[in-house]
């Protein structure tokens, strides 16, 4: 049985998602690729499924025949999922080497940790407090961004900061669950997505905010790092205008919740 069930909803998108498996089948055997299917044309699941069995990498295939939104197609990930660990990973990301390890050692080596994500080239996705640090080793141009190829800076970060780590800040922070891998223990106790946060905004700063009051500690692996192509599928959908409002309604449902 694998140790790590990998939970990603896609909506079309066959280049971004093959490339996606690509780089997740490079990262060892212990993976399960729950691949939930939101309605996508039947040539891009020949091709996706084409693309799984090219690298290898076992998959399981949930579908739905209309897109259903990220949070409950990721709850059906979920569902499904028996394995120790669960990540949850955006079709349109790419891992590097050791990404996924560093972000398993965060939670083998520290029992209160309950979710653990990456730095991210969405640099404003949760780690502004560590932009400052990694500014100290000159990773970052003038703008704010990295500096080189993904693959150089995700070496850059391996070798710099190994496994160091950094907890959040428990009265503010959140990690973007486009690559968060959490503990089986957390899922027992919060239990699945809040679906009342529709398509996908506000879900993971729920979340977030429900296993910290469940006891758990949140961490970023800052020699970890995860390439994201920001809210693609939802770019695809929606108007600037339509995510604009979805994610301002979000955040009432999330101050309702957690005032």
């Amino acid at each position: 049985m694998p140790d790590i069930d990998v939970i990603t909803p896609v909506y079309g998108q066959p280049d971004l998602t093959i490339d996606c498996v690509r780089h997740l089948a490079a990262e060892g055997s212990d993976l399960h690729w729950l691949w939930v299917d939101n309605g996508s044309p039947d040539d891009d699941v020949h091709r996706i499924e084409l693309a799984t069995q090219k690298y290898g990498l076992p998959t399981t295939r949930i579908r739905f025949a209309e897109n259903l939104g990220f949070v409950v197609a990721t709850n059906a990930g979920l569902r499904e999922s028996t394995a120790p660990y669960v990540l949850l990973l955006n079709n349109d990301t790419r891992v590097f080497p050791g990404t996924i390890a560093r972000l398993r050692r965060v939670l083998d080596e520290r029992p209160n940790a309950g979710i653990a994500g990456p730095v991210s080239s969405s640099g404003w996705q949760g780690w502004p407090n560590l932009v400052s640090k990694i500014r100290e080793f000159a990773l970052l141009n003038r703008e704010g961004a990295f500096k080189g190829s993904d693959e150089e800076i995700a070496e850059r970060l391996g070798s710099r900061f190994g496994d160091h780590v950094r907890p959040l800040d428990p009265t503010k922070g959140m990690l973007a669950f486009f690559c968060a891998l959490i503990r089986r223990e957390v899922i027992e106790k919060v239990g699945f997505l809040d679906e009342r946060y529709g398509v996908g905004f506000g879900d993971d700063d729920d979340y977030c905010e429900a296993a910290r009051r469940a006891g758990f500690t949140l961490y970023f692996a800052m020699g970890a790092y995860c390439w994201h192509k920001h809210r693609t599928t939802f770019r695809e959908l929606y108007s600037e205008q339509e995510i604009q409002v979805r994610q301002s309604e979000a955040m009432v449902v999330l101050g309702e919740k957690w005032g």
